[in-house]
């Protein structure tokens, strides 16, 4: 449904359809002889392009409250000498608020994929990581065992140690991979 708002020359409004009331949540008594800057909330310079006949095609996005409407600016052959413009008004908060969740939808669809991909890269760093670090933990079980003494023991053991420590680091980021595929 569009609304229509029928204008004098000086921006008055003569007339309002009941669509055009509707979307506005007013009465005609409420608006009629009131300027269309003020019902609409708008700036001289976009209500300049909304009536301004060299602009007909123009549209105007306007947001009302909780609803957005499209205002465009008509030229009509004048009924009664006051009137001289038309605001064609169509609402389409629907489709502005199912845009919106689009975008959002995108965004998160997006913030997926880029944690996809960081877990994926986080795997593959942790597999380099463990491989080599598999080899220097057996080396240092092997080493414990044949330690000549005990200095040489307390070393090993401190190595066996931090390696571990090094294997639950990257035991971690497997993890985190695997949530994130």
């Amino acid at each position: 449904r569009e609304g229509y708002l029928r204008l004098a020359e000086d921006g008055r409004i003569i007339e309002a359809n009941p669509a055009a009331l509707e979307m506005m949540a007013l009465e005609e008594a409420d608006i009629v002889n009131l300027p269309v800057a003020e019902i609409l909330s708008c700036s001289p310079e976009i209500l300049e392009s909304l009536t301004d006949a060299s602009c007909e095609r123009h549209v105007v996005r306007l947001e009302l409250g909780d609803r957005v409407l499209h205002a465009q600016g008509q030229e009509t052959p004048a009924e009664g000498e006051d009137a001289d413009r038309v605001l064609l008004l169509t609402d389409v908060t629907g489709e502005t608020r199912a845009e919106e969740e689009r975008l959002q939808m995108e965004k998160k669809v997006e913030a997926s994929e880029r944690l996809s991909a960081l877990g994926e890269v986080v795997s593959g760093v942790a597999h380099e990581l463990n491989n080599p670090l598999t080899g220097v933990l057996g080396y240092a079980e092997l080493l414990l065992k044949l330690a000549p003494d005990e200095r040489t023991r307390e070393r090993l053991t401190r190595l066996h140690h931090e390696a571990t420590r090094c294997r639950r680091v990257v035991e971690n980021l497997l993890c985190f991979a695997r949530k994130r595929q």
